[in-house]
């Protein structure tokens, strides 16, 4: 047979496993093709819903291909039209000739329910690859045992139902009235969805507002900038006014996550807090912080190397069970995509990237993910970071909603006593550069530096942190 190898569905042979044939619609595949013989127009309308592939039978999906290959170059075609791109394909023969063709026309009564049929073509397909994905998970935990780990073959099952749940993730085009009007709608009753503010005033102000529900942002910085400090400060500064926030630290453990967070709103010395050294004058204060960071809506994980697909259900565990409504990935290249990761790591970090994104959108809430920097920007006069120094993969700057650099001149001068006296205005200010904002403006805004308790406040001329 001529018909493309792609097509021949499934891979597994869930017949076998179960005995009776996979889920498939043979009466809605051909309504499908019907319809599209009939008004050719139907092409582009079921082509927005599934692909050649999605048929189970593969002579349904070898003329579906050819009728999209037609309605690309001709925007339409007759049955004469298939039947001869189908003979030039050496196809035809195989679809069961033009016989089978007006066969296929004569059981379709109307054409204008097409999209009715591709949606049920699509729903068994979705069917048949969940079976496949869970066929290949049995056959795995049951030869791979001895290679990989439960943890490995539960992530690679994940991801391949993922793949499944977001091949059918698509919206319908609207009049941007619907959207408008959904907008108005929101805005009278109340409902519209506020940005979430980061607690940093002039961030804040630049940002219009704070974070935007299904937006991801990239943190981004050479290390020993502080991107962790800020991220974790920001998230800090969320939860205390009342918004859960789900905190995945792939780096540090929790333990030391608290410590670092008990050091910043005591303003005791991280050093002591983490050795339990600090003065007894102090005490008082870490007591008190203590108690009031017991309270507040943050919810940490601290699973090293977590795969994309772990990190997609454990949001959505959060979101059910705790409601959190944004979320920190510190940091995105200490993540996995164990599906993507036999290509490269560059397509590796891709599919991070993308995963990142799509979970933004899908769960509705904004996605802070923390990333390095290559070395360019330590080359470069003045260390100034820029979007292209972010590291593995062009990705990151393509998905991200938002991304923010983080610069600390004073990291590069430690010790250089001419130029600390020469930039008194650099001592204990960081540079917080938004690099890409795709509903705002670029710029930067400053923030003060304590490096006592590893920290970002407010920025203010006399250093008085706020």
């Amino acid at each position: 047979m001529h018909i493309p190898a792609s097509y021949r569905r499934p891979i597994v042979n869930v017949g076998e496993m179960f005995g009776k044939q996979p889920p498939s619609d043979p009466a809605a595949e051909m309504g499908v093709l019907g319809s599209c013989l009939i008004d050719p127009k139907q092409v582009g309308e079921v082509a927005r819903i599934i692909s050649p592939e999605a048929f189970y039978d593969p002579k349904h999906a070898a003329i579906f291909s050819a009728m999209v290959q037609l309605d690309a170059k001709h925007q339409g075609g007759d049955l004469t039209q298939l039947a001869s791109l189908l003979a030039a394909k050496d196809s035809l023969e195989d679809v069961g000739g033009v016989d089978y063709l007006y066969e296929v026309v004569q059981a379709t009564i109307v054409s204008n329910h097409a999209p009715y049929y591709a949606q049920i073509v699509a729903d068994k397909w979705a069917l048949r690859r969940l079976i496949e994905a869970s066929a290949i998970t049995m056959y795995e935990a049951h030869t791979e045992s001895g290679t990989k780990t439960a943890s490995e073959i539960t992530h690679a099952a994940e991801e391949r139902v993922f793949a499944v749940l977001d091949h059918g993730a698509r919206t319908k085009p609207e009049y941007i009235k619907v959207p408008l009007d959904r907008m108005y709608d929101e805005s009278l009753s109340d409902k519209r969805p506020h940005p979430i503010p980061s607690g940093f005033i002039d961030l804040d102000y630049k940002l219009g507002g704070g974070f935007n529900a299904g937006e991801m942002v990239v943190l981004a910085a050479r290390p020993s900038m502080g991107k962790s400090a800020l991220a974790l400060g920001i998230a800090d500064n969320i939860a205390r006014a009342g918004t859960p926030v789900g905190f995945f630290s792939l780096e540090m453990s929790m333990d030391a996550l608290a410590s670092r967070l008990l050091s910043v709103r005591s303003r005791v010395d991280a050093q002591q807090v983490r050795s339990h050294s600090y003065p007894k004058e102090y005490a008082a204060d870490v007591l008190e912080h203590y108690g009031v960071l017991r309270e507040i809506p943050l919810i940490i994980e601290d699973t090293a190397a977590m795969a994309i697909s772990a990190l997609r259900a454990s949001v959505r565990r959060m979101v059910a069970r705790h409601g959190v409504r944004f979320v920190v990935v510190d940091y995105l290249q200490l993540m996995t995509a164990p599906e993507s990761a036999r290509e490269s790591r560059q397509v590796e970090v891709t599919a991070i990237s993308r995963g990142i994104k799509a979970l933004a959108r899908e769960a509705g809430l904004p996605i802070i993910a923390v990333s390095q920097l290559n070395r360019q920007a330590e080359m470069r006069e003045g260390h100034r970071p820029r979007m292209s120094d972010l590291r593995e993969s062009g990705s990151l700057e393509m998905d991200a909603d938002t991304v923010i650099l983080l610069h600390r001149e004073e990291y590069f001068h430690a010790g250089d006593e001419a130029w600390l006296n020469a930039n008194p205005d650099k001592i204990g200010m960081a540079e917080v550069i938004v690099a890409k904002q795709r509903s705002g403006p670029t710029g930067i805004v400053a923030l003060a530096w304590d490096s006592k308790t590893t920290a970002f406040r407010n920025y203010a001329k006399e250093y008085q942190y706020e």
